[in-house]
């Protein structure tokens, strides 16, 4: 069976609702305060719809892509490299 890309809308001081939500997919993707993106096949998208939960399907390519890095926010959460992270720190300590 194949699976897609949803966005589950559930806020995360609903910590019961996301775990209930995070166990019935076949794959978490990256989590936000207010929403779980997750892979999941025609069943489990129905139960969760079923359950109460609103889903919405991630069909773009949402690829962003910075001068040294690429990434893609559906399935990896964006951290800043370590070279930026030692300039930021820098910049404020001099200030």
């Amino acid at each position: 069976m194949s699976t897609k890309q949803v966005m589950i809308f559930v806020d995360e001081s609903e910590q019961d609702k996301r775990s209930k939500a995070k166990n019935s997919v076949s794959r978490v993707l990256p989590t936000y305060p207010g929403s779980i993106t997750a892979e999941v096949d025609e069943a489990q998208a129905e139960q969760l719809k079923r359950e109460g939960f609103h889903l919405e399907p991630l069909t773009c390519g949402a690829t962003i892509k910075l001068q040294s890095i690429e990434l893609d926010p559906k399935i990896e959460v964006p951290v800043a490299p370590q070279t930026l992270k030692h300039s930021l720190i820098e910049a404020i300590s001099t200030e």
